[in-house]
């Protein structure tokens, strides 16, 4: 009896061991193929819904996949997130440029005066079939004016006076859907333009080119004719470093400038229409913290503008750089006339000095 419980007992640890033998390789190919399956809390946010990859989620109703691990959603949060995603399928694609928009603006000048018939001109982005609508008013006595009953996102407000200037330094354009800074208008708290009162335009030599230059080499330019090394020139630049930018090391820069039988001096106004009297200098050095005008702030320009005082009259001047370059971009007006009158004619711009005095003997032979 005792030799037949053995007998049974060795049957029943061989049929275990092999069962035991069965299994592994089975569970071994499911854990090298299968994915992990993680059980989400109720706190969860979605993730994309994917179909998985192995049969053995199937028996899951609701997962998201995270590279091979996925998670199982509770029903709650899958209800929740398909009632999210039906109510924006109902949403209308164009919904941001149909924003109801209204607007409320002062214009005044530079001394806070209100300036009356300024003509503004609106640029709406909305769902026309130009993208943008474009609408016009005038200010009023008091230098007031508005836009309302229309509808779009972005707004740009471009304000026009015969005389006066806009400036660029003040913001023109309001988000009113879609961003982060939605703009909300008040009756009460116009925006305010200032616009800048400007006087008698002029005829002016205007030229603009790119002038090479060397480390350690002095170029000199007859602004009348923007012929370089000229011996009737009335300015000179000294290229004193041009190093340019490299990764994580900023280049240098930096120009001497010197006016030859004249003086200089540093322009630092958005409208420069009117050299000074006197301040002048022979020469001004220009480097990455030299004084800039105030629209150049972001530009990533090296340089700087400077009046200029000659023989042949006063000039406002601009050099622009970049490190590294072997040139930079010169521009100016000239007055050749001798006034400090600086405010450019858009029609009367000459390129030399000859054209500028045909000009001239035209408009004399007309007054006789």
């Amino acid at each position: 009896m005792k030799k037949n419980r053995i007998t049974i007992l060795i049957i029943v640890l061989l049929l275990l061991a092999i069962v035991v033998w069965l299994l592994i390789p089975k569970r071994s190919s499911l854990s090298r193929h299968s994915p992990t399956v993680a059980i989400a809390k109720q706190g969860t946010t979605n993730l994309p819904r994917e179909s998985p990859s192995k049969s053995t989620l199937a028996k899951y109703p609701s997962y998201v996949s995270n590279g091979n691990t996925y998670v199982v959603l509770p029903s709650n949060i899958v209800e929740a997130v398909r009632r999210r995603d039906a109510e924006r399928a109902k949403e209308d694609p164009n919904r941001w440029w149909k924003t109801p928009v209204s607007f409320y603006g002062r214009v005044v000048d530079e001394n806070g005066q209100p300036i009356p018939q300024a003509n503004v001109k609106f640029g709406l982005n909305d769902t026309s079939i130009r993208g943008t609508s474009e609408y016009y008013t005038q200010s009023d006595a008091s230098g007031l004016f508005s836009l309302t009953g229309v509808k779009g996102k972005f707004l740009g407000v471009h304000i026009t006076k015969e005389e006066y200037y806009q400036s660029r330094l003040e913001n023109n354009t309001f988000d009113y859907a879609g961003g982060n800074n939605i703009f909300n208008p008040d009756r009460n708290n116009p925006v305010v333009f200032r616009l800048h009162k400007g006087g008698e335009k002029v005829a002016l030599i205007k030229k603009e080119f790119e002038v090479h230059i060397k480390v350690g080499e002095a170029v000199t330019i007859d602004l009348l004719t923007g012929k370089t090394n000229s011996p009737n020139s009335q300015l000179q630049v000294e290229l004193l470093e041009n190093e340019p930018f490299r990764r994580k090391i900023k280049g240098t820069w930096s120009m001497r400038v010197s006016a030859i039988d004249g003086g200089i001096q540093f322009q630092t106004e958005e409208f420069p229409f009117l050299a000074p009297e006197s301040g002048y200098r022979p020469s001004i050095d220009l480097g990455p913290d030299s004084e800039k005008p105030p629209t150049w702030k972001g530009s990533g320009y090296y340089g700087g503008a400077f009046y200029l005082q000659t023989h042949n009259g006063y000039a406002n001047v601009k050099i622009q750089a970049i490190p590294g370059n072997s040139y930079f971009r010169l521009s100016y007006y000239l007055n050749p006339s001798g006034s400090r009158n600086l405010e450019p004619d858009p029609n009367l711009l000459f390129r030399d000095l000859d054209s500028y005095n045909r000009y001239i003997a035209k408009q004399k032979q007309a007054t006789k």
